[in-house]
């Protein structure tokens, strides 16, 4: 019995750390793909005026789906040019423009001179027991993705 009570305790914090660890790899795995498919829908789209638009749309339904809190997501090219988009509350986006910003018809999509697109996704993970920080922790995800060339 006082072997159960030595290590009782320390099976316990095993079992939680493994609780608290595999929701954060969730949140992580759910936020990467979150960004692998706003890229996706990026890059094929172009320089369609709505290209961000449907990736950021894709990209907080995947993180809804999953209950992972979404802070912004960014859209830059390979110069660091770009927008940070944060959610609103209501469906809707709020945009800032990073260094001298890359709307969508002004993006390369010419086979000589195609453009990178790099989508980061800024997510909030909360702690559930506490016992390894408190609170709730910022963390990000990032994919980058040559734009798909027009073939007309």
């Amino acid at each position: 019995m006082v072997e159960f009570a030595i290590l009782a305790p320390l099976l316990v914090m095993l079992v939680i750390g493994m609780l608290e660890f595999g929701l954060l790899f969730k949140d992580s795995l759910t936020a990467n793909s979150a960004s692998r498919e706003a890229a996706r829908i990026i890059v094929a789209a172009g320089d369609h005026v709505n290209a961000d638009q449907w990736g950021l749309d894709a990209a907080f339904a995947t993180m809804q789906a999953a209950a992972v809190q979404v802070d912004s997501i960014s859209v830059v090219n390979q110069n660091g040019d770009g927008y940070l988009y944060t959610p609103d509350g209501s469906g809707g986006w709020v945009s800032s423009q990073i260094n001298s910003g890359w709307p969508p018809p002004s993006r390369q999509t010419d086979v000589a001179n195609l453009d990178h697109a790099i989508v980061m996704v800024n997510y909030k993970h909360k702690w559930i027991t506490n016992l390894f920080g408190s609170g709730e922790r910022i963390l990000n995800e990032e994919t980058e993705m040559r734009l798909e060339p027009r073939r007309f």
